[in-house]
């Protein structure tokens, strides 16, 4: 635990450093990646960053273990952090973000029902599906509103798509 709290100064430093600041209020998102290379999260250790990071005026926390070490020690599944969101949130009483495989409307839908996150964070789901949201609007909703810059190329997608 010594390595682990040794390694939160940067990231409480910055969180610091209020002359990086906006002078409107604005949300503070940290992106806060423990020094283990093993996944779920050690929580405790953890769970305290958390309150160390809100103390520190930090909104939500993005609770990612990395994923991009080929030393870490994972055995992913859908949702796979989305557990360790749900605990650091409870603990710390901050806000989080989820990720880790989180692929399906659904899916996303439930964790945020279920209270386990504020927020959906998609990283590799928006680089394989950059239409992903309007996707996942239709799947919940029956219909999506393509945002205005987009409505041509959905008219030309349509016209183009083969009829019943």
């Amino acid at each position: 635990e010594g390595l682990f709290f040794a390694q939160l100064f940067c990231p409480l430093a910055e969180t610091r450093d209020t002359d990086q600041l906006p002078k409107q209020p604005a949300p503070r998102f940290l992106d806060f990646r423990p020094p283990y290379l093993r996944s779920p999260y050690p929580m405790k250790p953890s769970a305290i960053a958390g309150v160390f990071f809100k103390e520190e005026g930090v909104d939500l926390i993005d609770c990612s273990s990395g994923g991009n070490s080929s030393t870490q020690q994972l055995t992913p599944f859908p949702g796979y952090q989305a557990q360790s969101s749900a605990r650091i949130k409870s603990e710390a009483e901050v806000s989080t973000g989820a990720v880790g495989l989180i692929t399906e409307p659904a899916q996303a839908e439930k964790i945020l029902e279920d209270g386990e996150a504020e927020v959906i964070l998609l990283a590799g789901e928006l680089l394989r599906n950059q239409y992903w949201p309007i996707h996942a609007q239709t799947e919940l909703d029956g219909a999506a509103t393509w945002p205005s810059q987009y409505k041509r190329v959905a008219e030309l997608r349509k016209s183009q798509m083969p009829g019943p």
